[in-house]
């Protein structure tokens, strides 16, 4: 996970939300399940679609797509 997080923030370009990501990320470093809060940190959307597939959107979904 961390060398994940550390390819995601050379590919990024906005500083201030790489550090938004950072803190969020160091914040919930120990946590062994998802909480109510680490989906309000990270999740953005949850779209539900005809098909039965689901779509989850990120908020910070950029830093993790690959270029």
């Amino acid at each position: 996970a961390k060398e994940i997080l550390e390819q995601a923030l050379q590919c990024g370009e906005d500083v201030s939300e790489k550090n938004q990501m950072v803190q969020l990320c160091n914040a919930f470093a120990k946590s062994q399940k998802l909480s109510y809060e680490m989906a309000q940190s990270f999740v953005d959307d949850i779209y539900i679609h005809d098909n039965e597939s689901i779509e989850i959107k990120l908020k910070f979904q950029d830093l993790f797509e690959l270029r």
